[in-house]
């Protein structure tokens, strides 16, 4: 074979392996986030920082900032919102602020009725007081970049 022949023969080896390669990073990108059915609901028991939940908002997760205080409505709005974590494992996080504890930080988003949410996703959404699970499961599901199979 000529050395030109090999040349042209490597060349198009090395430009095969590169689309091929460049093929699969796509394809890997588009399918990169399946979440495992039954997979643990993303629940902390204190305010995520905003670092944090920009990778889950990229990643199709919806932030929910639950503020509470020490009462009856706040209770049951606790198991309103972990429940809904639990519906939605995978695509729900929930951090869990208490009021007093992070009195800053609830004033700084303009917080003064228990319980509130703040539900992140590709807007904001606000919800103070109580509010029905299907109502707040309703709010979350508008939120999501690319709709999921919970919220249909």
């Amino acid at each position: 074979m000529k050395r030109d022949t090999k040349k042209k023969i490597f060349s198009i080896f090395v430009l095969l392996m590169f689309m091929g390669s460049s093929i699969a990073y796509a394809v890997s990108v588009v399918f990169q986030r399946a979440p495992a059915q039954g997979q643990q609901s993303l629940v902390y028991d204190k305010p995520l920082a905003d670092s944090e939940a920009s990778k889950l908002i990229e990643n199709n997760i919806v932030v929910a900032d639950f503020y509470y205080s020490n009462n009856a409505d706040s209770s049951a709005a606790d198991s309103t919102i972990t429940g809904l974590a639990q519906d939605l494992s995978g695509y729900l996080a929930v951090d869990k602020i208490n009021a007093a504890k992070y009195k800053s930080l609830a004033d700084a988003n303009g917080i003064t009725q228990f319980p509130s949410f703040v539900l992140k996703g590709t807007t904001i959404d606000t919800v103070s007081g109580a509010i029905s699970k299907q109502d707040l499961k309703s709010r979350i599901c508008q939120l999501y970049a690319q709709p999921i199979a919970a919220c249909a």
